[in-house]
């Protein structure tokens, strides 16, 4: 059985920054943040962004200037998709 305060907004929240944290400090700083925004400054404002796996989703988010904003884009992904329609 899954405990309940493991699930909603605020968990969401708490993996997110945890990913942040954990993408920035296993790898090399300098690269994180590159790989980060040569991704970032290619997508058109306002677009949807599904990113895959754990960089490719956390360290994105972590460099937006506000996900609940969209600004510069939305970041989604597909783990994310799945959980809603099994929901």
């Amino acid at each position: 059985m899954t405990d309940q305060r493991l699930r909603g907004t605020r968990w969401e929240a708490v993996k997110e920054i945890f990913g942040v944290f954990e993408g920035f400090c296993e790898g090399n700083e300098k690269y994180s943040v590159m790989f980060s925004r040569e991704i970032i400054t290619s997508i058109p404002l306002g677009s949807i962004f599904f990113g895959g796996m754990d960089p490719g989703r956390f360290l994105i988010t972590g460099l937006c200037r506000s996900q609940v904003n969209g600004d510069p884009f939305f970041v989604s992904c597909a783990q994310r998709c799945h959980q809603s329609s099994v929901s």
